[in-house]
C-alpha cells in the first residue's frame, strides 16, 4: 500500500458492549478506537451497483493498513467530521491492508 495514497486521518469508533448491573445494555455513546490514516474515496456508479451485493447503501471506500480491531458495525469519523458507517470489512490475503466499505451515517 502506498502511504502517500493515505491522506486522510480518521478516527474509528466503537460501541461499547456488555450490559450494566440491571441487564441493560452499556451506554449508547461511542468510544474512540484509535486514528489511523487512510485512502478515502466515493464509489463511482459502477463499484456502487457491484457493493450492492453486499449492502445496498455503500457510498465509500476507505483503504488502511491492517488493524484487527476495524469490524462491520464500528464507524469511521473523517477529518472533516464526516461520519461512516462501516459495513464490510475486507482484509488482504496477507493481513497487510483492509478495504473498508461505507455508508455515510444517518
Amino acid at each position: 500500500m502506498n502511504a502517500g495514497k493515505m491522506n486522510r486521518r480518521i478516527t474509528v469508533q466503537n460501541r461499547p458492549s456488555g450490559q450494566d448491573s440491571f441487564g441493560q445494555p452499556l451506554s449508547t455513546g461511542w468510544t474512540d478506537l484509535g486514528s489511523l490514516w487512510a485512502n478515502v474515496e466515493p464509489l463511482t456508479g459502477d463499484e456502487r451497483f457491484a457493493a450492492a451485493a453486499v449492502s445496498a447503501e455503500i457510498t465509500t471506500r476507505v483503504r488502511t493498513r491492517y488493524w484487527a480491531g476495524i469490524i462491520a458495525g464500528a464507524r469511521i469519523v473523517l477529518d472533516d467530521g464526516l461520519v461512516l458507517d462501516i459495513e464490510a470489512v475486507l482484509p488482504d490475503r496477507k493481513h497487510t491492508s483492509l478495504e473498508i466499505l461505507c455508508k455515510q451515517a444517518d
